[in-house]
């Protein structure tokens, strides 16, 4: 993503809370493409639309403690998990 179109969030006190934060963000974006997808079903499609619209987090840390995270990665795998959910479950699809 360009510099000039980041949003800087909150600072967290431990990694996990970072990391918790940036799958939440990732798993709102995707379930989002997904209303918005051809085939609501297809993993590979919302993946790809995901990697050219989707909401990418990241966390801006120093020192050897840095959390690794991938929102890309993350996404992959989120992709097939949320493919199967009921996409009439309006608590899961709130923006």
């Amino acid at each position: 993503m360009d510099v000039e179109h980041r949003i800087t969030g909150p600072t967290f006190s431990t990694a996990e809370e970072a990391v918790a934060e940036c799958k939440r963000i990732v798993d709102r974006s995707l379930r989002w493409k997904r209303l918005h997808a051809k085939d609501k079903n297809d993993p590979e499609e919302l993946y790809e639309t995901y990697t050219f619209f989707g909401d990418d987090p990241f966390i801006k840390a120093d020192g050897p403690d840095r959390p690794k995270f991938s929102a890309r990665t993350y996404a992959k795998e989120r992709c097939k998990e949320i493919v199967n959910e009921d996409i009439n479950d309006k608590t899961l699809y709130k923006r």
